[in-house]
């Protein structure tokens, strides 16, 4: 289970990270521009291509799940304090459906970043990074695409409207599949573990562990760079 731990650790830093790389670009951008409208302009463009793929996949996942959707805006705009760059209205629905539309951005963007890094690692070997301008500029451009959907990809608390209760439920279910063991005498829970802890799932985790260091690496170094960069600038 250890990787199983591992990876939810790389998501918890790649959240947190990510959270306050958005922050301090906006400060910083703010701190030269002096105006929030304007601070909003060059952080948009930078992660334009993310807030595009983050707002389709809740219209995807909406169309999918038999959702309507309406009034889909990719555009910067600050509203009650709050910088938004896109959004996707959706129709109400149940609570299930609308924290599958929440959560896939994260899905989409996790699976876009894991198949860029698979390809780039596949189909280019380390001695071939700087080998030319060619390899330096697509080893460029995989790492700004990393980093775009790493900083975009995670939902909002609008996103995220209903995900209690339904945390809510799960442990209600699971307190019910608990007393269920008690009683029954049937062991529902070992062949889960079994299933996460078998030779293929855990080799699929353990590879994704291993690939997801790259995006961690990348906002752990921009994180650190920003605490220093933002800190001083704040102070002059």
């Amino acid at each position: 289970m250890i990787f199983w731990a591992a990876i939810a650790a790389e998501l918890l830093v790649l959240f947190f990270t990510s959270r306050y790389i958005f922050q301090a670009l906006f400060a910083l951008f703010y701190k030269i521009l002096k105006k929030q409208n304007l601070a909003a302009i060059p952080v948009f463009v930078i992660f334009f291509p993310g807030v595009v793929l983050h707002e389709f996949a809740h219209f995807l996942a909406a169309e999918i799940l038999f959702v309507k959707t309406h009034d889909f805006v990719i555009a910067p705009k600050i509203e009650h304090g709050n910088f938004r760059m896109g959004s996707v209205e959706i129709s109400k629905t149940d609570i299930f459906r609308s924290f599958l539309i929440g959560v896939a951005p994260v899905i989409l963007g996790l699976s876009v970043i894991a198949g860029v890094l698979f390809l780039y690692i596949n189909f280019l070997h380390p001695e071939l990074f700087y080998a030319s301008l060619f390899d330096i500029l697509k080893t460029v451009v995989v790492i700004y695409v990393v980093f775009i959907i790493t900083n975009t990809m995670f939902s909002s608390k609008k996103d995220m409207e209903g995900s209690l209760i339904l945390l809510f439920a799960g442990v209600f279910m699971g307190l019910i599949l608990f007393f269920a063991e008690q009683i029954l005498k049937v062991d529902f829970i070992t062949p889960v573990l079994r299933l996460a802890d078998s030779g293929r799932v855990i080799g699929g985790v353990r590879f994704a562990v291993l690939l997801f260091l790259i995006p961690v690496v990348i906002n752990t170094v921009i994180y650190a760079s920003a605490k220093v960069l933002v800190g001083k600038l704040l102070r002059t």
